[in-house]
């Protein structure tokens, strides 16, 4: 078996412990190089930086919950969509009766002075919804209420979507501090070393210089990504309504899977899609409405009932009337219209959304194709040559065919190879959480945490 190409990283790092400790090449020089420390012996790929549920550390489930809960926007909708239920409370109640007191033949002239010949009638007017209006009217106000639920929904779907990628950048930033904490320990130590081989003579000053420089330069990148670390859990928190972060780390893995999940199964869940879901609910409520629309051409009576007192003749008489209006001139065509036109142009919109989405992912898919092809070469074949010539050079360092500087020059290769993989991860993790958005997905499909011993990933 060829060892240059075993993929299981920890053999890797014990290989390389073993150049560095003198084991493998029998090396006799003091001060050797500790690249690697018993924290520093883990998986780069399967393992995670912190353990789960260590203090001050946030996993991608509990950013998640926590968006959810507190989230300011997120809230608001919630009143919105409990503003509805007072809205289809008013449209299930009928028209208020009418009371009409009307007072006749009295001040008046000769026999209509006073009220000896006046006529006092009182009547009871109710307004009768006919053509169902009254259940079309809450069927609309109810289709309304879906709509605001759908709006929700799709918050919520922009949420998560967003709260991965902050949470990927976050863990994609804190790895690129670990990898740059590794390249500025290995400097310190071939600075001290080269500092004693200065001098004992056995070395150049110039190397000294370059060593020093090195070392400035990996500090100051060292703390710009701190900065940039700060800034990440800043904007992850945010997202909560947060003002300050309660965590250092994330716990998570930024690793990709050996198979890019076929696009048959991304396709068969774009129903699922928020956006799409909403437009189909403001669909329904325009045909509710339209057809709302369509009965409220249709007139509807009064009718009216009472007494009347005739004060002349000193008896009482019953009062009854019926009233309707006459679709004459006004049928509601102008509403209906309007109606039916808003109605037609979401239908377009659902159409015109739906093509957009399928393209959409046609697009991301062929990225994260790209991504992924990349991160698995960096992974499966560039590394592990890095990694060979690492070893390779320093046997010959051993042998004194290779100065210290070209043995950090090797190492600090193959740290950039780990950045360049972790750089495709998460442009690959990126294009994940904007596939997952167009499918509606909810957090259960997105794993970048460790899965149980034996669990098999669904994405595979």
């Amino acid at each position: 078996m060829n060892i240059w190409y075993i993929k299981s990283p920890i053999v890797l790092t014990v290989l390389t412990l073993l150049v560095f400790s003198g084991v493998a090449t029998g090396d006799q020089h003091t001060n050797n190089i500790d690249v690697y420390s018993d924290t520093k012996l883990k998986s780069f790929f399967n393992e995670n930086d912190v353990a789960e549920g260590s203090e001050n550390s946030l996993s991608l489930s509990e950013a998640v919950q926590r968006v959810l809960k507190k989230n300011p926007g997120l809230l608001s909708l919630k009143w919105e969509i409990l503003s509805k239920d007072g809205l289809i409370l008013q449209e299930s109640l009928r028209p208020n009766p009418e009371i009409d007191i009307e007072l006749e033949n009295f001040a008046g002239s000769r026999g209509t002075r006073g009220f000896s010949n006046s006529e006092i009638t009182v009547q009871i007017s109710q307004t009768i919804l006919i053509g169902g209006k009254r259940k079309k009217k809450i069927k609309t106000a109810e289709k309304g209420k879906v709509i605001s639920i759908k709006a929700y929904e799709r918050k919520i779907s922009d949420l998560v979507s967003e709260t991965k990628k902050r949470f990927i950048k976050t863990l994609y930033i804190q790895k690129k501090l670990t990898l740059m904490e590794e390249m500025v320990d290995l400097t310190d130590q071939f600075l001290k070393k080269i500092t004693s081989r200065v001098t004992a003579g056995r070395t150049s000053p110039a190397e000294l210089s370059r060593a020093e420089v090195a070392l400035l330069r990996n500090k100051l990148t060292l703390e710009r990504i701190k900065k940039e670390m700060f800034a990440s859990r800043q904007l992850l928190t945010s997202l909560w309504g947060g003002t300050k972060p309660d965590f250092e780390k994330v716990t998570g893995r930024l690793d990709i899977y050996s198979i890019v999940p076929k696009i048959d199964i991304f396709e068969n869940r774009l129903s699922r899609n928020t956006d799409l879901r909403y437009i189909s609910s403001e669909i329904d409520y325009r045909r509710s409405l339209l057809t709302l629309e369509k009965a409220n051409k249709i007139p509807n009576p009064t009718i009216s009932g009472g007494i009347r007192r005739l004060n002349e003749l000193e008896s009482t008489a019953f009062a009854f009337s019926f009233s309707i209006p006459i679709p004459v001139l006004n049928r509601n065509q102008g509403t209906i219209r309007t109606a039916d036109y808003l109605l037609k142009k979401s239908e377009h919109s659902y159409h015109a959304a739906e093509v957009k989405i399928r393209n959409e992912l046609i697009a991301l898919y062929e990225m994260l194709k790209n991504a992924h092809n990349n991160a698995w070469a960096l992974k499966s074949e560039i590394l592990p040559q890095a990694l060979k010539a690492f070893i390779t050079i320093s046997n010959g360092y051993d042998l004194g065919k290779f100065s210290y500087l070209e043995v950090f020059d090797a190492y600090r290769t193959q740290l950039e190879v780990r950045e360049e993989y972790l750089e495709n991860a998460l442009r690959y993790w990126y294009l994940m959480a904007d596939i997952e958005r167009l499918n509606g997905a909810g957090i259960g499909e997105f794993r970048i945490e460790r899965t149980k011993k034996g669990e098999k990933n669904e994405n595979e």
